[in-house]
This record gives C-alpha cells, sequence and structure tokens, in this order.
C-alpha cells in the first residue's frame, strides 16, 4: 500500500485485502486499485502492469514504482494512471522488498532470489550490488530518510540565551 497524495491508497489485491496482510508479498497478479480511506471498501480499479509486479514504492510527483519478478522496472503515472517500463535491472527477483529514497533519489531492493540488497537507478532500471543482508529472504522493504541533528551552534544559542534569562530573573529579585 502506499499513498495516493489525495486521501487514500493505492494498493494489491490477489484476492481480498485480508489476503494481502497474510500474504505480505506485494503481488499486483495483474491488478492495481484505489483504496478509499474513509472506509476501506470502497475500490476504484486501475490500469493494471501486465505483469507481475511484487514490490511497490511512492516515487514522490505523482509517480509510483514497481518491480516484477525477473527484474524489470516499471513507472506509474498517478494523474494518467499508465503504466511504463523503464528497463530491466540484469537482476531475477523474486518475492521483492521495494523502497525509494527520495533523498537519494535511489531505488533498494531485495528478493528470495538471494541475500543481497540492491540500488536501482529509477531512469535507467541500472542495478548495484551493495552488500549481502544476511537474510536469506525478499519481502518488505522500507526506506526511512535520516533526520539530522540540529548544528552544535544552535545548542550554544540556546544555552547562552536561557543564561540570560536566568541572569536577569534574580537581578530583579
Amino acid at each position: 500500500m502506499t499513498p495516493n497524495g489525495s486521501g487514500g491508497l493505492f494498493g494489491t489485491q490477489p484476492f481480498n485485502v485480508l489476503d494481502i496482510a497474510i500474504d505480505g508479498s506485494g503481488a499486483i497478479n495483474g491488478e492495481f486499485f484505489e483504496i478509499d480511506q474513509s472506509n476501506f471498501t470502497n475500490f476504484t480499479a486501475l490500469s493494471g502492469p501486465g505483469g507481475d509486479v511484487e514490490g511497490l514504492a511512492f516515487g514522490g510527483s505523482g509517480t509510483i514504482f514497481g518491480l516484477e519478478d525477473g527484474g524489470d522496472l516499471l513507472s506509474y503515472d498517478i494523474g494518467t494512471d499508465t503504466w511504463s517500463t523503464i528497463g530491466n535491472t540484469g537482476i531475477d527477483f523474486d518475492q521483492i522488498g521495494l523502497a525509494f529514497a527520495s533523498d537519494l533519489g535511489v531505488l533498494f531492493a531485495v528478493g528470495n532470489q538471494d541475500s543481497n540488497l540492491y540500488s536501482i537507478n529509477p531512469l535507467t532500471a541500472a542495478s548495484t550490488l551493495i552488500g549481502d543482508t544476511g537474510i536469506g529472504s525478499g519481502g518488505g522493504l522500507a526506506y526511512v530518510q535520516a533526520v539530522p541533528l540540529p548544528a552544535p551552534i544552535f545548542f550554544l544559542l540556546s544555552g547562552l540565551i536561557g543564561l540570560t534569562a536566568v541572569g536577569r530573573a534574580r537581578a530583579r529579585a
């Protein structure tokens, strides 16, 4: 499931919503739809990708990426309800976990074909081996952007302002 930007979710449905939670594979099996978040029962059918897309990642700017069994990287345009093939990654992916790192502009993928983590260029589908995860099966994947810590000068200035305020309060007392 991935947000659609207007209060709904895009999701996959092999059989029904419950099967998504149980199955966990993310397999579209030819179906793609939008779910109304207000009641989670209204489904709006969207155009299917035409293949077995098992990994989905929201790419921002109205784009959802899909990675098929066999390694084809697809792009879904939310505004036009169309799928297009970007290219093949060169990896025979199976049971795919896919995540988009918006701050880096790359996709990350894992699968059952091996225990490696890969980066994928979302413009060309070129893949790069990052390394062995030590986990022997694919599945879900998420990317969480690091939150930058405030600069040390911020803490120094905050401390000085606080000390100044305490000093003034004592002087008045």
